[in-house]
């Protein structure tokens, strides 16, 4: 039984030196948009621009990216509904995007838009529709493939698994 006990204090220790070696963080990266109106025709001239969009964005997202290890970066998961109105039609559009973000001052935790927000992306809109509503959430994350919701960190994890093997292998 000894030899196991020393495996698993090697492994115990391998797995919180290999965990909490980060070269840079990951973070899910795509677009998702979803466009409707009430005019068939218009719904047609509008799965065009949908066309690329990813619709494994809504959950996750398929594609990762390593941010830049040159300065802060944290996961970024942006959600949004905006109805307005573009030549007297009303249109919905639903969006997702993630990906990284570079952020120092922001804690990790989501947040709803602010009326400043709401107003800036009124004000992007401004010169070819009228917007009657928005509603948005920005979650920011600072592990691997948080997907814009918080979770242990990989630094955590390492130690938290190196102590359940080595209280494993003394039990041994």
């Amino acid at each position: 039984m000894g030899c196991l006990k020393e495996r698993l204090l090697i492994l115990a220790i391998c797995l919180s030196v290999c965990l909490s070696v980060v070269t840079g963080l990951r973070c899910y990266v795509c677009n998702y948009y979803h466009l409707e109106s009430s005019d068939p025709r218009v719904n047609q001239a509008l799965s065009a621009i949908t066309s690329s969009s990813d619709e494994d964005c809504k959950n996750s997202g398929t594609r990762q990216q390593t941010c830049r290890s040159d300065r802060e970066y944290k996961c970024g998961k942006v959600s949004a509904t905006v109805e307005f109105s573009v030549v007297g039609e009303d249109v919905k559009l639903g969006a997702v995007t993630r990906g990284c973000t570079l952020n120092t001052t922001i804690s990790d935790r989501c947040y709803a838009a602010t009326d400043e927000d709401k107003t800036k992306l009124r004000a992007g809109f401004a010169s070819i529709a009228t917007v009657t509503s928005v509603d948005a959430t920005g979650c920011v994350c600072s592990t691997d493939l948080c997907n814009g919701q918080l979770s242990i960190s990989a630094k955590r994890f390492s130690w938290l698994a190196g102590l359940v093997l080595a209280v494993l292998a003394r039990q041994l």
